[in-house]
Formats: structure tokens, sequence, C-alpha cells
């Protein structure tokens, strides 16, 4: 059976269907071979509020994020919240960025961010707060976050070595699934825990059966 679009954003088709993601949030998927329903949501696939200390971006480290180690549908990469400070002078554009894969190739980097001192859809070191601050980075949906994946801050620092970017952590938390990651220039690639945790909030877009939380 062809998938069928209905009205209503309503989409027919069979369990072996391969379900569409180029729709809207919202969209319901009926399976009438086996009389499932799913919707396709917007849910939190990481979510840690807590904090216990920060991980500094400094002359060394140009990368501090979140990866994934677990094998679940996460779904397809749409905003994750950082929440990040600043000490002394710190100067450049930060950004989030999206490494893929068992080679982590940096495949995405987020079209925006909102919070505090941002504009135009940009930020820069030197208008980040000296307090904790929440910053909000826009991915296009299209990557599907998988085993290996990293989710990061990039910057790269400003010539005063006391010049820092630092990002909140739980450090000791460990989460399903989720660990840290982070990027020393000094050492090749990345360095990563299970134990620890990032202060962060991860979106993405997926198809989740009805009755089950987003």
């Amino acid at each position: 059976m062809a998938i069928t679009y209905l009205s209503g954003q309503r989409i027919q088709g069979l369990s072996s269907d391969t379900k569409p993601t180029d729709v809207p949030v919202g969209s319901e998927f009926e399976q009438t071979d086996d009389y499932k329903n799913y919707q396709f949501g917007s849910p939190e696939v990481y979510n840690v509020t807590t904090e216990d200390d920060t991980a500094n971006m400094d002359q060394y480290h140009t990368g501090i994020g979140i990866q994934f180690n677990g094998s679940a549908d996460q779904g397809l990469l749409t905003q994750v919240i950082f929440y990040m400070k600043s000490t002394a002078s710190p100067e450049g554009s930060i950004t989030a960025r999206y490494y893929k894969g068992e080679s982590l190739t940096e495949t995405e980097i987020a079209s925006a961010v909102t919070g505090t001192g941002t504009s135009g859809g940009a930020l820069t070191a030197d208008n980040v707060p000296a307090t904790e601050t929440a910053y909000t980075f826009t991915f296009g949906g299209t990557n599907e976050i998988v085993t290996d994946d990293i989710i990061a801050i990039h910057w790269v620092q400003s010539p005063s070595t006391s010049d820092k970017i630092n990002i909140y952590t739980d450090y000791g938390l460990s989460t399903t699934d989720w660990g840290t990651a982070n990027r020393d220039t000094r050492e090749s690639g990345w360095t990563k825990s299970t134990a620890n945790s990032v202060k962060a909030t991860i979106n993405s877009k997926k198809w989740v059966e009805r009755g089950t939380a987003l």
C-alpha cells in the first residue's frame, strides 16, 4: 500500500512503510494493517537541569558537549540549550555544532542562537555575561542522532590565557545513553565520559506511538 496523505495532517500507510520526516510536527500516521497510530512530535531526548561545576573552554579546549552512546531512535536534531558564562574578557564567535558518527565528522552548525547578548541569530564571547545564562541553538531537523554523535559548543580561544567560556555541568551524574565530550587541542580527537553530564536540553523530531510520552 502506498502512503496516503489525508486532510488534517493525517497520513495512512502500512507498518512496513517508511514514515516521512518532511512533515509538520503534530502530523499523525495511521497504520492500517495493525491499527497503531503515531504522532510526529518534538520530544526532549536529553534533559539535565542540575549542575555542580563548570567545564572551561580556554586556550586548549575548543569543544565541550554531549555524546550519544545508546542505540534507540533519538530522532532528527532540532534544538539544544546550553548554559554558560564568561570569565575575564573572551572574544570570538561561539557556535553549536553537530559531529556525526564514529568518525565525528562536523556535519552541521546551528543556524541561529537566542539568549542574552545575541544579535541577528549569532553569539560572540564578549557578549556572554559573567553569570549563568541559557542559550538556545537551532538546528535544521535533517540529521538523525545516532550512536557516537556529539552536539557541542565550539569556541576558539581569544589571545589572553585568562579568558574563558564556562559550560555548566553535573560531574558525577550518569545519564542513560549520554555522556560528556571534550576536545583538547593538545590531544587527538575527543575525550569522552559516560559518568558525567552537561547541563543542557536536546530536542528532536521523531514519530512516537500514541500512548507513549513525547
